[in-house]
């Protein structure tokens, strides 16, 4: 996303906005002006979040990102061994995050400060399942805040992406309890996401749903050139309005909400301490 673009929005929605989170599927610390789109929503008051497996990550960001105020960071770490890390993540960058989660903790403490809160995330598979206890044990010698641990969702991880996967199972964790529970999702009557959440991809392209991969669901476009109260008028506007509608009717049982792990922004995918 543009700088000039992302000050349009702040400059728009900053008063009003309750927490940012600068990630759609992406790799964040690539954005050269990431730390300063984060100082800029820190500056509204605005709680900030980001999600990365800090790959990309130097001492330069590290410091940005500290100095900038980032409230939160969380840290996609899926192996508890290189071998592990190599085969889930499609990288060999095992011992570049080690290295990236030590760097940032040890720029937090440099600077005596508090934040980013740093959770360690590992989405459980069959593959690392085994390893859990040796993941946690990364994070506690890193000196990380939380170690979390988030149940597959099996519906939507799309078995023919994977090498060698033709079925759930090739891929689920044996332990059931480590399996998002979907009927307890469908058990959440409705989301209210779309009445208190929109997404702002780097293009402008506003979607109402981050599970919207396909941008299939496009509210409106937004540009540094876009008028005062743009994005009002596509939060208010007749699509939108259209789509919360469907939302409220349908139950959130038909559609993009049919087989949604993130309906009403609930915690039942991740496993407790």
């Amino acid at each position: 996303m543009p700088l000039p673009l992302f000050r349009r929005l702040l400059d728009e929605v900053g008063g009003t906005l309750v927490t940012l989170r600068l990630w759609h599927y992406g790799a964040p610390l690539l954005h050269p002006d990431l730390p300063e789109m984060v100082r800029i929503a820190r500056s509204w008051g605005v709680f900030t979040a980001v999600s990365s497996t800090l790959s990309s990550l130097d001492p330069a960001i590290a410091g940005g990102l500290a100095d900038a105020g980032l409230d939160y960071l969380v840290v996609s770490f899926d192996g508890g061994t290189r071998e592990t890390y190599r085969r889930l993540h499609g990288a060999d960058g095992f011992e570049r995050a080690c290295e990236g989660l030590g760097m940032l903790l040890a720029t937090r403490r440099g600077r005596g400060a508090r934040r980013p809160f740093v959770e360690l995330q590992t989405v459980v598979m069959k593959g690392n399942e085994g390893e859990i206890d040796a993941i946690r044990r990364i994070g506690e010698e890193a000196g990380v805040d939380k170690t979390t641990l988030v149940r597959l969702d099996d519906g939507d991880v799309g078995w023919g992406a994977h090498p060698g996967v033709e079925r759930p199972e090739d891929l689920l964790p044996a332990r059931r309890d480590l399996r998002l529970d979907r009927a307890a999702i469908r058990a959440i009557p409705r989301c209210t996401l779309p009445w208190h959440t929109a997404v702002v991809r780097y293009s402008g392209l506003v979607l109402p749903c981050v599970t919207d991969l396909g941008q299939e669901h496009a509210m409106g476009r937004l540009s540094a050139d876009s008028p005062p109260g743009a994005f009002a008028a596509i939060w208010n506007g007749d699509a939108f309005v259209a789509y919360r509608r469907e939302v409220a009717r349908s139950r959130a049982t038909t559609g993009l909400c049919a087989c949604c792990a993130q309906r009403d922004d609930h915690s039942l995918d991740q496993v407790g301490p």
